[in-house]
């Protein structure tokens, strides 16, 4: 079991690595619509930024998808699985926040190079990352699986392990919220602020708002460990904790989504599209933190009550 332990151990620090790089640039692009020289860029360029937005969020979503999934679909109990799905996301979510990245770079790089320039330092970027994260690591892969797996043996987990998880895991979720709030908080006296209408500086606050409710969500179970259970590893924080963790992901996808009807509208001055654009980013988290995750929790828990199929249920029907 330690084997699995460290693994899974292993794999939330990686998570925790990818987030901190999308947090910043999510942060970025959030704030680049209210600087000056954004207007002054070429109409490509501005959609790309767009793009970029869009793909940082797909990327944030499938990073926070192992949290929801351990304590929705797994009930927090099964390390193996988890560290599998986690390793899935991982492996997903490197894509579009590669295309995000590179995309960023041609923005930034447009403004120093020409045109041709700025799309050839961003797409060698591509290839770069491409290589090291994907090429090598699939080369290497074959390697790998010819070696025995420590991890075949599955063992209950000790209560001490899950108190650890989910304080991970909660670390994992925390350092997003921290960059958008900050971001939300600057964007306020940014000189293009000013500029949008009162509907969508309201809905801005009210982003704001989400993002420091998700917050308190977030840091909650270190205040119930401390002052309710004065650090002690008891069941009762662990659910407490699972479910604070669950319930936060609500205002941070309300907050990002608030957040990005305010930059499709400052790109493309459609409120029908920045609606879309926003409804659209909210089903898609939402969906897949929740609505995914429940229906394979029942479809999981469908197949442990009949183990032999279908006809398993008519196996103690007697004949007439």
């Amino acid at each position: 079991m330690a084997a699995l332990k460290n693994k899974l151990e292993n794999a939330f620090n990686e998570d925790r690595i990818l987030m901190l790089c999308i947090q910043v640039l999510i942060g970025f692009d959030y704030r680049a619509v209210f600087e000056d020289a954004f207007s002054r860029l070429s109409p490509v360029m501005q959609h790309l930024m767009l793009a970029s937005l869009s793909f940082l969020i797909l990327a944030l979503t499938l990073m926070l998808a192992p949290l929801s999934f351990n304590w929705i679909a797994g009930k927090g109990g099964d390390p193996k699985q988890l560290h599998c799905y986690i390793q899935k996301m991982i492996e997903w979510g490197l894509l579009p926040f590669t295309a995000a990245m590179c995309l960023d770079l041609t923005l930034a790089s447009s403004r120093v190079l020409s045109p041709t320039g700025s799309w050839v330092l961003g797409s060698a970027m591509l290839l770069f990352a491409m290589f090291f994260w994907y090429a090598l690591e699939y080369y290497k892969r074959k390697e790998s699986q010819m070696r025995p797996d420590p991890m075949s043996k599955e063992e209950p987990i000790e209560l001490k392990d899950r108190v650890k998880q989910v304080l991970v895991e909660t670390r994992i979720a925390l350092p997003g919220v921290q960059a958008t709030l900050g971001f939300q908080f600057i964007i306020v006296l940014a000189s293009g602020f000013d500029a949008l209408p009162q509907s969508l500086r309201i809905l801005h606050l009210a982003s704001l708002l989400c993002s420091a409710v998700c917050a308190v969500f977030l840091i909650a179970p270190a205040a119930y460990h401390r002052i309710v259970l004065g650090g002690e590893d008891t069941e009762e924080f662990v659910h407490f904790a699972s479910r604070m963790l669950l319930i936060a992901l609500v205002p941070l996808a309300l907050a990002l989504s608030g957040d990005v009807t305010v930059v499709v509208w400052k790109i493309t001055r459609s409120m029908p599209l920045a609606i879309s654009w926003a409804c659209a980013t909210l089903t898609v988290m939402l969906g897949v933190w929740f609505g995914y995750m429940s229906w394979r929790h029942r479809r999981t828990r469908s197949l442990q009550l009949a183990p032999h199929g279908i006809d398993a249920r008519f196996d103690n029907v007697q004949p007439r």
